[in-house]
């Protein structure tokens, strides 16, 4: 792994790269659709994913358990919120 490369997976950037690309995902989803058929659940994904992000880049940057667990269990409410929206069905 080229030295560059190493650096900026260990100091977290990668993650805010990653972040970047999931809001451009969610606007070009929204933008190509017009009409987002279930815009609650898309942005429960999108906050679901976000939260992964946000305790992989507290693990990468040093921060402390407590941190990591704390972006976990958001990424933990908003997909079981997520998956509640789904199983609700139209309507």
């Amino acid at each position: 792994m080229t030295e560059w490369f190493g650096d900026f997976v260990q100091s977290g950037a990668i993650v805010l790269m990653a972040c970047a690309v999931l809001i451009a995902e969610g606007l070009f989803y929204m933008l190509a659709r017009r009409r987002v058929p279930r815009p609650a659940s898309l942005l429960l994904t999108i906050a679901s994913g976000f939260a992964l992000l946000g305790a992989l880049h507290a693990a990468l940057s040093g921060a402390g358990t407590i941190a990591i667990a704390l972006w976990l269990i958001l990424a933990l409410c908003a997909h079981m919120l997520d998956m509640i929206t789904r199983l609700r069905g139209p309507g």
